[in-house]
């Protein structure tokens, strides 16, 4: 439950673990907090939203626990979640990001190699199977996304296919075709247009 406020001092203590359901808002007495204003989160379990953003605007968000949420797309200029943790299945957006500890990357679920692969959340995914891959599908990624895929066996990257049906072909090294082993990987970077290697560890 929400304890008591301050106007002026503008933090939130929450006991317990909150939920607030899809386009629910968080705020002092029902009200949405407000852009340019400072707020601290102090949770002694976990804060969860299905969409942590819209509802929940500010300069600055301070959580001493764990801040788990769907998303969140609030116009921050940083978060800080001191010795907790942010886990979002969703997006994560705004300003400056930036943690004194380990970025932890995230395992996606392993993918079968076809003409036009979907990569579902995560930036490092196995690729099994041996059918020649042209492109991966865009959507979830923006301009700047990293992934890393590690082949299960010989799959023929290729270089060059024009985009499809929101799938994003390959503009790999030499500008060549790339037939991978066991174990190899590549990473590639989405410019918004092309899915671009910026290197590749041959086993």
């Amino acid at each position: 439950m929400l304890q008591p406020y301050s106007e002026n001092f503008n933090q939130i203590t929450v006991k317990n673990t909150v939920t607030v359901t899809d386009g629910g808002v968080l705020g002092p007495d029902g009200i949405d907090l407000v852009t340019g204003n400072d707020y601290q989160i102090n949770n002694v379990s976990a804060l969860n939203a299905t969409t942590l953003g819209g509802a929940v605007v500010a300069s600055s968000l301070t959580s001493v626990g764990a801040l788990n949420a769907g998303s969140i797309t609030s116009g921050f200029t940083s978060i800080d979640v001191g010795a907790g943790a942010i886990t979002t299945t969703g997006t994560l957006s705004g300003g400056t990001i930036a943690s004194s500890g380990r970025t932890l990357g995230y395992k996606g679920d392993p993918v079968a190699s076809t003409n036009d692969m979907t990569l579902s959340l995560g930036n490092y995914f196995l690729i099994s199977g041996t059918t020649t891959t042209n492109r991966i599908l865009k959507t979830g990624w923006t301009q700047g996304s990293v992934v890393i895929l590690k082949f299960n066996g010989a799959v023929t990257v290729t270089h060059g296919v024009a985009a499809g049906s929101d799938y994003q072909g390959f503009q790999l090294a030499g500008a060549e075709d790339f037939t991978t082993g066991a174990d190899d990987t590549l990473t590639l970077v989405f410019d918004g247009v092309w899915w671009r290697e910026t290197s590749r560890t041959v086993i």
